[in-house]
């Protein structure tokens, strides 16, 4: 499945966010919609849309995961533009968030996608060092967004505290997967027969350095 990016970036969720981004008055850290942002440069932001091949393919992997999921578990919420993307593409969709609240915007976004979405974002406060071994519920996640921390120790806790709320089913998805301390977590769990990587051409997906996408075994 494609989005379409630039209806997307025109869409109601998306504008309401950048306006609280933009009220804010911060450096916006980028993600997979958007480039790093100086607040100078807020009221412009058509003109920082990423516009790459590769990060086109994480767009359309988490669109598609989406898609057919009931339940995400998002780590690294930033100004929520991977949960508005979520919801483009299932309105539906139940998401769990865990995020530091380091950004000015953080706090606001949430509440913003929290009350227009009935509730169906749910926000865990804190360093997922804590925050994951904390957390405990029966259900589990169709998708495990791992888009937090850049630490080798944070990285390690992340993948391996998920599996708690994973089956064979789930998808796990690492992002920044070109950086050197992912590759080396990565194939630490590989080899521990943690984690298995999905047949992308088998799965309907798209191979790319920025994130790789797996199933817990």
């Amino acid at each position: 499945m494609i989005i379409n990016i630039d209806e997307f970036v025109k869409s109601k969720i998306l504008t309401d966010l950048n306006c609280i981004v933009i009220s804010t008055n911060v450096f916006l850290e980028g993600g997979c919609i958007y480039n790093n942002t100086n607040k100078e440069d807020l009221g412009d932001m058509m003109s920082n849309i990423r516009r790459d091949e590769d990060v086109d393919k994480v767009r359309n992997n988490l669109f598609s995961l989406s898609k057919k999921s009931q339940r995400i578990l998002q780590i690294g919420v930033n100004a929520c533009h991977s949960c508005a993307l979520f919801y483009h593409a299932n309105p539906d969709v139940d998401i769990v968030g865990f995020d530091l609240f380091n950004h000015e915007y953080t706090d606001p976004c949430t509440n913003y996608l929290s009350f227009n979405r009935r509730l169906k974002l749910k926000m865990i406060r804190g360093n997922t060092m804590d925050t994951l071994a904390g957390y405990n519920t029966a259900q589990k996640f169709d998708v495990i967004h791992v888009d937090g921390g850049h630490e080798i120790e944070v990285l390690r806790n992340d993948i391996e505290q998920c599996r708690r709320f994973a089956n064979q089913y789930t998808y796990l998805v690492i992002d920044d997967t070109n950086l050197d301390n992912h590759q080396e977590i990565i194939s630490e769990c590989i080899a521990k027969n943690l984690i298995k990587e999905v047949d992308y051409d088998f799965e309907k997906l798209h191979s790319t350095p920025l994130h790789r996408i797996f199933h817990y075994l």
